[in-house]
């Protein structure tokens, strides 16, 4: 038998890995890559490798870039400007798009992409510590993967107090998971209240309240107030109907479950990395950003 009719199984039996076989070895629709001719992707990362605090993702990411392009696609690279870098860079083929700094690169790359949503077939979203929610900016019929290089399971309790690092950011990001592939399908969905709504009232009034008191014991009031703000709103939607006289009522009334768990995500998202930027210090006591 040759190495190229060797399993995985066997390979691991013979103390043989694929490393270990050489180009004679495989056929060539193994060596040959697909032909992605004309295809368009979009690739978002934090940032690139010639950026000042790049790593291990940012190469990752590039060399994921480099083979699309060998392999004949067209691939934007979309991420963050340090200081110095030019906004546009071709390199390898590929046309580097810098938008925005470490934290405002994530709504700039989702306006760029809303504004050129049909100019894409693909979209590699890179998540590093969150990713940049590309279904929103994206027509269905785009796919959109999420690339998970690392996960950040200890840099949040860098900036948070364990509760918030250990429990609720790691929560929302599993929501953000479970619930993104399944917002653009549902966002013309019937409004949350519109149906059965004494007993979907009943169990939002619990879960609410739940949550509230998690909070209040554990004293993340960063995290309390979206909470209850997004809560007022749904109370009023449920008080709403399409009928209403206001369209802002009207607009509220026909939200479906998806659109309010992901305002709720991205409320408490934006405070959370506002507060952990510019008004936390040392062991999360309140600083001002505008004192030294």
């Amino acid at each position: 038998m040759s190495q190229a009719d060797l399993s995985q199984a066997d390979l691991s039996q013979a103390d043989l890995s694929p490393a270990d076989l050489s180009p004679a070895d495989l056929s060539p629709a193994d060596l040959s890559p697909a032909d992605l001719s004309g295809l368009r992707i979009a690739i978002a990362n934090w940032r690139d490798p010639w950026h000042p605090q790049a790593g291990g993702a940012e190469r990752y990411a590039w060399e994921m870039a480099r083979g699309l392009t060998q392999a004949g696609a067209e691939v934007h690279f979309l991420t963050a400007r340090a200081p110095g870098q030019v906004r546009r860079q071709m390199r390898d083929g590929i046309e580097i798009v810098r938008l925005g700094d470490r934290f405002t690169v994530y709504p700039m790359i989702l306006s760029w992409l809303l504004a050129r949503r049909r100019s894409f077939d693909v979209v590699l979203d890179c998540q590093n510590g969150i990713p940049f929610f590309t279904p929103w900016a994206m027509p269905r019929r785009v796919p959109v993967v999420c690339v998970m290089h690392h996960v950040h399971d200890a840099q949040f309790g860098v900036h948070f107090p364990p509760v918030v690092a250990g429990v609720l950011v790691p929560g929302l990001v599993v929501m953000a998971l479970i619930v993104i592939p399944y917002f653009n399908i549902n966002i013309e969905a019937e409004g949350l209240f519109l149906k059965d709504r004494k007993r979907r009232l009943l169990i939002f009034y619990v879960a609410a309240a739940a949550l509230s008191v998690f909070l209040l014991v554990f004293d993340v009031y960063v995290a309390l107030v979206p909470t209850l703000i997004v809560a007022g709103f749904m109370v009023l939607a449920a008080q709403s109907s399409p009928q209403s006289t206001s369209a802002f009522r009207r607009y509220l009334a026909g939200r479906p479950l998806s659109y309010w768990i992901m305002t709720w995500f991205l409320f408490e998202l934006a405070v959370l990395t506002a507060v952990g930027t510019f008004f936390r210090g040392p062991g999360w006591s309140w600083v001002l950003p505008w004192r030294s």
